[in-house]
């Protein structure tokens, strides 16, 4: 399905800026709803990259802004203007994502960066092994047909030693711990209350889901390079915050041994129909 923006591109500075107005409502999945969840701090070029890609089937979007001082909420609303845009009364990415999942109305929840360097259609496969029977699934830039544009020696050294630390403290085999696209069912939610507000918020969750007895999986994602904006990540800082923070919920109390309702479960073949979508926009 091809779909046609119903007013010229606007320029935003650098960034231009196309209207869709699309019927969000007329392609989605009949069950479940989807809830697409995106932190934002000055990133206007990447919403603009990676709004029009999210697929028509998710069913609500959720954009936190951290205090942009760009254009960002501005593209927002005019690229997709069904778009919930909340402001964020804390600070970090993970305190942003709480707020995001908070409001979350979706029965999938599926968070993801908003600056270009993730692909919105990576959450077909997502979904998919969601509807198979996984609870919490994970993105990976490490798996066979995932890769990255963006990984610097120190970046994939360090990823590769904090994949390597939680395995051997959780016994499971993540290949990519660090990477921030994530999607479960809206139920495992609870789960992050008390995670933290950081970068480190989305290796946390990773961890208690695997300790919390949930299915986990991972889909290969390939990352480019960031779309404007500067990265707000600290590769020696915040390395050191997120073992810290591996460590400490890997030890952390007994297991939390959550249980998935089963009406969620849809163990079996998926019809990919739903999902593929990769055609909706040019």
């Amino acid at each position: 399905m091809t779909m046609t923006p119903t007013t010229d591109a606007v320029q935003r500075g650098a960034t231009v800026v196309v209207p869709l107005r699309r019927a969000r409502h007329a392609r989605r999945l009949t069950t479940p709803s989807v809830t697409v969840v995106l932190p934002v701090l000055d990133e206007a070029a990447g919403l603009a990259a990676t709004l029009p890609l999210i697929p028509d089937y998710v069913t609500e979007i959720i954009v936190v802004d951290g205090g942009s001082t760009d254009a960002s909420v501005v593209v927002v609303h005019e690229i997709l203007p069904d778009a919930v845009v909340l402001t964020q009364a804390g600070r970090g990415k993970g305190d942003a994502l709480k707020t995001g999942i908070a409001m979350a109305g979706g029965d999938i929840i599926v968070t993801m960066d908003a600056d270009g360097s993730m692909d919105p259609r990576d959450i077909d496969a997502a979904i998919e092994l969601l509807l198979q029977g996984d609870h919490f699934v994970k993105g990976s830039r490490c798996l066979p047909g995932g890769g990255s544009d963006d990984f610097t020696p120190v970046r994939r050294a360090g990823n590769a030693f904090l994949t390597s630390a939680t395995n051997a403290m959780v016994g499971r085999r993540f290949t990519d711990i660090t990477y921030g696209f994530n999607a479960y069912w809206r139920e495992v939610s609870p789960l992050v209350e008390d995670l933290a507000d950081g970068f480190e918020f989305e290796i946390q969750l990773a961890v208690r889901a695997t300790r919390s007895g949930l299915r986990t999986a991972e889909v290969p994602c390939h990352e480019a390079t960031r779309v404007g904006g500067a990265t707000k990540l600290h590769a020696f800082k915040d390395g050191w915050r997120i073992l810290k923070a591996i460590v400490t919920e890997a030890q952390s109390g007994p297991r939390h041994h959550w249980h998935m309702p089963d009406r969620l479960i849809s163990p079996g073949p998926t019809d990919s129909d739903l999902l593929v979508d990769r055609d909706a926009v040019r």
